[in-house]
């Protein structure tokens, strides 16, 4: 796909205005790399530090997937136990279709994450199990699960 944007967008435009479009996409991914790299240092500090039992992303779309994905991937690969949560607008939208593009999350929640939180602590805990927690997708026996999900009762 980014084949064929290329050939149409910058098959119009001179050489070096795409030899300049392409450093300029070569320095933003080295910039994304390099904040990525940070945060996943940062994240691996506290989580040491911490004795974290969880981790939970607020994925949007794109980059916001794309990053949080490598972040999460980095995370596992030291720390293999923690349980890693994700939700936000991208589950709101594709719902346990995420699951098709990577399973480094083990939960994903939909609707108000803020409602879930305290009852995903406790799973992680080993306190409450994924049935009983409302609005999350799940994986178990390879199947995806789903609880239904809770609206906020009261927005005052």
């Amino acid at each position: 796909m980014r084949y064929k944007i290329e050939t149409s967008l910058f098959g119009k435009m001179g050489k070096a205005t795409y030899q300049a479009f392409r450093e300029i996409d070569k320095d933003i991914s080295s910039c994304r790399d390099k904040i990525i790299k940070e945060i996943v240092e940062e994240i691996k500090e506290k989580v040491a530090s911490k004795k974290t039992d969880f981790i939970a992303f607020k994925i949007w779309g794109g980059e916001g997937f794309l990053g949080s994905v490598r972040i999460a991937r980095e995370i596992r690969e030291m720390f293999p136990r923690i349980k890693i949560f994700a939700g936000g607008p991208l589950v709101e939208i594709f719902g346990n279709r995420v699951f098709s593009h990577t399973d480094v999350f083990d939960i994903l929640c939909q609707g108000e994450g803020e409602e879930v939180i305290a009852q995903l602590a406790d799973f992680a805990e080993g306190k409450k199990g994924l049935s009983e927690i409302p609005s999350i997708i799940y994986k178990e026996g390879g199947m995806i699960k789903s609880t239904p999900i809770k609206f906020i009762d009261d927005l005052n």
